[in-house]
């Protein structure tokens, strides 16, 4: 057991959940840098259409 009474195996699995939840903000904030080459801002803007396009919601609320 560690704090808040979680079993380490869970805390490991909420860890990963919150770095893929900050991953695109993350890859947007680079690509934000003033000192960023057009070469990276390029590389990391197809990775960022890459992994949106991944893990995007495949079951959307249907609207009425």
């Amino acid at each position: 057991m560690s704090d808040r009474g979680l079993a380490i195996h869970q805390i490991k699995v909420k860890i990963k959940q919150y770095c893929l939840a900050h991953l695109l903000p993350n890859i947007q904030g680079q690509v934000e840098q003033p000192n960023i080459s057009l070469e990276d801002t390029q590389r990391l803007g197809n990775l960022y259409d890459t992994l949106q396009e991944l893990f995007k919601d495949k079951h959307p609320i249907e609207k009425d």
